[in-house]
């Protein structure tokens, strides 16, 4: 099988994980718990936009420096906020320009 088409993590019989960049590794889940950070400040400003819970300024407070370039960007329309979709699509971006050539120059490839 050939290496360059294994996951992240995933082994080729009895050797060492594929992910031998720690660069690679820390960049990918940097990026992935931001995006998941913004789907979920998303969700919860459709459930409870002014709830006392807690973890809703929490999650404003991380997600909102990223989410405020994007809304100085994008016309206002109505109530709804695009900013989210640009910032995921930014998150995706950086995944593919970034992280993913740090996971192939691990790999020697």
């Amino acid at each position: 099988m050939d290496a360059a088409r294994l996951a992240p993590g995933s082994r080729v019989s009895g050797s060492r994980p594929c992910c031998c960049s720690p660069c690679y590794g820390v960049l990918d889940l940097a990026l992935t718990v931001l995006l998941w950070l913004v789907i979920f400040a998303v969700i919860l400003s459709f459930l409870a936009p002014f709830g006392e819970h807690p973890l809703i300024p929490l999650l404003r407070d991380l997600t909102e420096p990223l989410l405020a370039p994007f809304r100085r960007l994008l016309p206002t329309v109505g109530p709804l906020d695009f900013s989210p979709i640009l910032a995921i699509l930014a998150i995706e971006l950086a995944r593919l320009l970034l992280a993913r050539p740090l996971y192939d120059l691990a790999l020697g490839g």
